[in-house]
């Protein structure tokens, strides 16, 4: 088997070279052709320097923040994964789909530090007032993933009415 960068280099030459992808795939035993063009993209964009950093020993660590801020705007947008991922140059697109399930299901929290030990008074009251907050930009988003899922079965009720009538 071959080492990943090893892998990832001939797979990314043979693409370049005008080889098939799924002679490709299988060559190299790639499981989907999304990792491919994914491999081809990040070449095509940063060069050889980001294949060979592709995997890194470290996690990244992403803020709520930036977490709100991703899906937030993937909502707003209505994109894809890729699409999102593309845009704030994310390279694993199941983090966002964990992150937008985390948050239906309550779980995406705000993190916190180590706590501090000055006084517990404020601390406690912008704790209550961010998870006041927190919970608010919460129920907006599933009010607008409900409100366009409910515009798109309506579009999708229209078309159907439109293909009985004709």
């Amino acid at each position: 088997m071959f080492f990943y960068e090893v892998k990832l280099a001939a797979a990314v030459k043979q693409w370049l070279t005008g080889s098939s992808a799924s002679g490709i795939m299988s060559q190299n035993k790639i499981k989907g052709s999304a990792t491919l063009y994914e491999w081809v993209r990040l070449f095509n964009s940063s060069g050889a320097e980001e294949l060979q950093s592709q995997r890194r020993s470290s996690k990244t660590y992403y803020p709520y923040s930036f977490k709100m801020e991703v899906i937030r705007w993937r909502q707003i947008h209505l994109v894809s994964l890729p699409v999102a991922a593309r845009h704030f140059n994310l390279r694993a697109l199941v983090m966002i789909s964990e992150w937008e399930k985390a948050l239906n299901e309550g779980h995406l929290k705000l993190s916190k530090g180590r706590p501090s030990k000055l006084t517990k008074t404020n601390d406690q009251e912008d704790d209550e007032l961010q998870k006041l907050k927190d919970e608010n930009e919460i129920l907006k988003l599933r009010n607008a993933h409900l409100e366009n899922l409910s515009a798109l079965a309506q579009k999708k009720r229209k078309s159907q009415i439109k293909k009985k009538s004709k």
